[in-house]
C-alpha cells in the first residue's frame, strides 16, 4: 500500500464547502479538497488523480497528459480506501492505496503533486496550495516533485500551512 496523510488547517470550519456525496461526482473539485496526482512511473505523461473532500467522498480517475492538456477515464477505480475527521481548527484525511492501482510504478522515479482547494462560504485570502511549483495548474506533470521512498519528512512541505502570510 501507498499511505498519504494530509492535515488541513482551517480556522473558518463552519464555512467549509463539501457539498457533493458521490463517489466520482464531476464537481467534487468545487469543494474543499485536497487532491492527488500520481504518476507512478515517471513519465510525466500517463498518470492518476484523486479529489477527496472534507466528508471522504472522493473521485479517482486514470488520465494521459497531451501537450497542455489531459484526457481523464473517470470509470476507472482505484481500490482506494480514505477516512476523513473533522474538528473545529481543521480536517485531515487518511488515505490507503493499494500498489497494484499504480501498474507502471517505479520507486526511483515517481512523481506526484498535492494540492488544495480551499473553498469556504467567504471568500478564501488563499484558496490554491500546490505542494509542486503551481506554474500553468495543478496538472503539470513537468513540474511535479519527485516521491522519495527512503525518508520522511521532519516538518510541513507547504509554506504558510497556517494561513500566517500576508
Amino acid at each position: 500500500y501507498l499511505y498519504f496523510g494530509i492535515q488541513c488547517d482551517e480556522p473558518a470550519m463552519d464555512e467549509i464547502i463539501a457539498d457533493c456525496k458521490q463517489r466520482d461526482d464531476p464537481n467534487l473539485w468545487r469543494d474543499s479538497v485536497v487532491e492527488l496526482f500520481l504518476n507512478p512511473s515517471g513519465n510525466r505523461k500517463d498518470y492518476f488523480h484523486f479529489i477527496i473532500n472534507s466528508n471522504g467522498v472522493f473521485y479517482d480517475a486514470s488520465a494521459i497528459r497531451i501537450g497542455a492538456g489531459s484526457t481523464f477515464d473517470a470509470k476507472w477505480n482505484s481500490n482506494m480506501e480514505v477516512k476523513t475527521a473533522k474538528k473545529s481548527s481543521g480536517w485531515s484525511l487518511e488515505v490507503r492505496l493499494p500498489l497494484a492501482d499504480l501498474p507502471w510504478l517505479n520507486t526511483e522515479k515517481m512523481t506526484a503533486n498535492i494540492t488544495r482547494h480551499r473553498v469556504i462560504r467567504s471568500k478564501a485570502k488563499v484558496p490554491l496550495y500546490s505542494w509542486s511549483p503551481y506554474i500553468k495548474g495543478y496538472h503539470d506533470l513537468e513540474n511535479f516533485g519527485s516521491i522519495r521512498f527512503d525518508s520522511v519528512p521532519e516538518e510541513n512541505l507547504l509554506e504558510d500551512g497556517d494561513f500566517s502570510a500576508p
